[in-house]
């Protein structure tokens, strides 16, 4: 959603405070297209928005200024020597790696899918040990 705001794309909420079920979300995006008279150069993300928590202003205009500030103004400004050296960040963040997707309330409450969670630590043990070792840290925030 960051990386929208920062380039003027327009956010839509769809379906806010309904009871969030994934087989209902295909439903409710094409009432949206219907309802909306979209075209079909029209560009649709669906973003799952459960997993973005906003707790105060203050925090969100401070990441709002970081990511401006280190990540390239245009096109010709990105290098991605720069970003894999921690000097400008990827104009694009997300996680979406294979081995440690987020397993929503399951961080939060007691898991039943402890297997889930033993991979996560393993990736994200792996991923610290190699970027200590190849002088990455910048790129990994515990």
């Amino acid at each position: 959603m960051l990386s929208a705001i920062m380039n003027k794309i327009e956010i839509v909420t769809i379906a806010l405070g309904a009871l969030y079920i994934h087989e209902k979300r295909p439903r409710w995006i094409m009432e949206y297209v219907e309802n909306e008279m979209l075209k079909d150069e029209d560009i649709i993300i669906s973003v799952d928005g459960s997993d973005t928590i906003v707790t105060e202003r203050e925090n969100f205009d401070r990441s709002v200024e970081y990511f401006t500030d280190v990540s390239a103004a245009t096109e010709q400004d990105f290098s991605s020597d720069a970003v894999m050296k921690g000097i400008q960040i990827s104009p694009i963040i997300f996680l979406a790696d294979p081995h440690c997707y987020a397993p929503q309330l399951d961080n939060i409450i007691d898991s039943m899918h402890k297997e889930h969670e033993a991979r996560c630590h393993w990736f994200y043990k792996y991923a610290y040990e190699f970027a200590d070792k190849n002088s990455l840290t910048s790129l990994m925030r515990k």
